[in-house]
């Protein structure tokens, strides 16, 4: 059901889009206006924007990624994607539990990340769900490493997947 953005809505995407770079500035206005559905992600609090030009809209870019803790001390990921035209498409939150989100972070909770994101990237942003996106669409691994399992160990350590630092791992084939 379309409605507006909620109050804790809006402080997360305020966050995670203040600090982006001018064109990513720009969405920051649409945030009092822009309407939203929420998508059926078991409760962890994704949410659609809608768009005049609903039909053939799809995943374009992640433009922004952060992380916070839910009050549980489960990781929540929330990734901002536009579509294809550029035009905010969704805010993606995946509780790496799967469990359904308890509670919205306050602005001082929200940890804005930019690591994965490459300037040579030749696929969107360069970030693994960008990367999971494109592998999703077309059958083609970019690279020998797994996107799904490199996105888990990348939220899970905030370092690249082949450090040291790196002690969790998903083990089965998603497919």
């Amino acid at each position: 059901m379309e409605r507006p953005l909620r109050i804790q809505e809006q402080t997360l995407l305020r966050k995670m889009l203040s600090g982006g770079e001018r064109q990513v500035l720009e969405f920051l206005k649409e945030l009092d206006s822009v309407r939203v559905e929420e998508m059926d992600d078991n409760g962890m609090g994704s949410l659609r924007f809608i768009s005049e030009s609903q039909r053939d809209r799809r995943p374009g870019e992640t433009i922004a990624e952060a992380e916070f803790l839910d009050e549980d001390g489960v990781t929540v990921s929330a990734v901002i994607n536009v579509d294809q035209q550029g035009k905010l498409y969704e805010l993606d939150l995946w509780k790496v539990d799967f469990s359904p989100l308890k509670n919205w972070p306050k602005a001082e909770q929200i940890t804005v990340k930019d690591a994965l994101y490459r300037p040579d990237a030749k696929i969107g942003s360069g970030s693994p769900p960008d990367a999971i996106r494109h592998e999703l669409r077309t059958d083609n691994l970019l690279s020998p490493k797994d996107p799904f399992q490199k996105g888990i160990e990348v939220i899970f350590t905030n370092k690249e997947p082949d450090s040291p630092m790196v002690h969790v791992r998903i083990r089965g084939d998603r497919r």
